[in-house]
């Protein structure tokens, strides 16, 4: 789903699977309207979208790449940081 965003392929028609199982598990942790918005607004800018982009670690240079536009994005962060911390024992096949 974060690798969609930064592809540009970040679209309404994953609604509600993807982004719903994210966000369901992560209820506590995210703001999902807030996180939809950035998500979609990712999806939308030429100076973020980059077919190239293949891993986390890309995902994080391009965000940190930012700048000032980071705040911008406080909840696709938090999401990011998520991810990569969240124990493999809590994650469900």
């Amino acid at each position: 789903m974060i690798l969609d965003a930064f592809h540009g392929d970040f679209t309404e028609s994953i609604f509600p699977t993807e982004f719903g199982e994210v966000t369901q598990h992560f209820a506590g942790d995210l703001d999902s309207a807030k996180l939809k918005i950035q998500m979609q607004m990712l999806s939308m800018s030429p100076s973020v979208v980059d077919a190239s982009i293949v891993s986390v670690n890309q995902v994080i240079k391009k965000l940190t790449s930012l700048g000032s536009g980071m705040p911008m994005f406080t909840e696709v962060a938090k999401l990011i940081r998520l991810c990569v911390t969240i124990p493999v024992s809590s994650a469900s096949a």
